[in-house]
């Protein structure tokens, strides 16, 4: 028959041809035990009682004839009914006979029969697929208001951290400072190399508690961009100073190429520069006494509006199976099997997050023994050109 929809004016359609006004098709409930209305016909008939009396008169016999109201309160009408079998039979209202022969119509009663069973496991289906969506939805809910909790939990548990352990740091680093200057007595040079030791395990340990707490106020999303016009030679310069101890230490090359040309970009300029110190420091770190770290900003044909700064050395590398590695919290990769330096393996992390939140990003290329190059992608300003 007819989609459910549209059922119950093509059931008028069909009961006209029979010498009637309405015909309903039931199926027997296996849940309930008793005769339903099949989908697309009406579902609530008045006087329930007289109706289900009529249906198991007409299952027990076969077919049935007499009367039925059509309407709360309305007149009983002529209706005929006719079963095939313990789980479906038809009812023809406005007439007690037929006009023409309904054997026709009975023999097709099981395979309406089949459809409508189709249609409703479809439609159980249906409520089912909702309610464990619903339920889903609950859950997910709560698994949020969890992760929400410890979120605040551990947010609150840094802050702590920050307070109870950089405090002292600081303090252990200012005692050092007062004693390598000779303000508690003279130091002989052992213990000026001593308290040298000291004082870089303290810095160390301080650097490594700030990344975490970094990576911390990034993932809570508590981190504010204070986006401007940042010229990229001005930034660079500035970090110069910062970096030339540890390039002097390893006797290493360093190059920032076409510096009076470097355009303008659109970013923080102090979260470019933690950015760009990170991957110098990385570079340097990674590449052996001899080499070469070296600094260039490209544009690129048919990506209008952005600038590539590559940060680029003739380190290590990084084997091609663990170049998004690096980018995960936590991760460290040592491509000659030998740690060259502690740390959390979060400033990769921090870097990229940074990046994003400029609306750029931060990628990786590398050769295992050849070098690798960090390619950060900022936007420019425009006329900058």
């Amino acid at each position: 028959m007819a989609a459910p929809e549209t059922r119950a004016e093509a059931a008028r359609d069909v009961a006209a041809l029979l010498g009637g006004e309405e015909l309903i098709v039931f199926l027997r409930s296996p849940e309930v035990g008793a005769m339903l209305p099949a989908p697309g016909f009406p579902q609530m008939l008045p006087n329930g009682t007289v109706w289900r009396a009529f249906l198991d008169e007409c299952v027990r016999a076969g077919e049935k004839r007499g009367e039925l109201p059509l309407q709360s309160g309305g007149e009983l009408v002529p209706a005929a009914g006719w079963a095939e079998g313990q789980d479906v039979l038809f009812v023809l209202l406005g007439t007690r006979t037929p006009a023409v022969d309904v054997a026709w119509f009975r023999a097709l009663l099981p395979l309406f029969e089949a459809i409508f069973r189709g249609e409703q496991r479809a439609v159980a289906a249906a409520i089912q697929a909702r309610l464990a969506l619903e339920t889903a939805n609950i859950a997910l809910h709560a698994a949020e208001a969890v992760a929400e909790q410890a979120s605040r939990a551990k947010s609150e548990f840094l802050a702590t951290m920050s307070h109870e352990l950089r405090t002292p740091l600081n303090a252990i680093g200012g005692h050092v400072q007062l004693l390598s200057m000779g303000l508690h007595g003279r130091v002989n040079e052992e213990q000026t190399q001593a308290l040298g030791r000291i004082d870089r395990s303290a810095r160390h340990l301080l650097g490594l508690i700030n990344d975490i707490l970094n990576l911390s106020r990034i993932e809570a999303g508590r981190v504010e961009y204070e986006m401007a016009e940042v010229p990229l030679n001005e930034a660079l310069a500035d970090l110069a100073p910062m970096i030339e101890p540890q390039l002097s230490a390893k006797s290493l090359e360093f190059e920032v190429r076409n510096a009076d040309r470097l355009p303008v970009v659109c970013a923080d300029r102090e979260k470019l520069q933690q950015i760009m110190l990170n991957l110098l420091s990385n570079a340097v770190k990674f590449t052996e006494p001899g080499g070469r770290v070296w600094i260039n900003a490209t544009r690129r044909d048919g990506v209008p509006g952005k600038v590539f700064v590559r940060v680029s050395d003739t380190g290590l590398g990084v084997p091609n199976d663990k170049i998004e590695a690096i980018f995960e919290p936590f991760t460290q990769v040592d491509a000659s099997h030998r740690r060259v330096e502690q740390g959390t393996g979060l400033g990769l992390s921090i870097s990229r997050h940074l990046a994003r939140g400029m609306g750029g990003d931060l990628r990786a290329r590398s050769q295992l023994g050849a070098g690798s190059v960090f390619t950060l992608t900022l936007e420019e300003v425009d006329g900058s050109r």
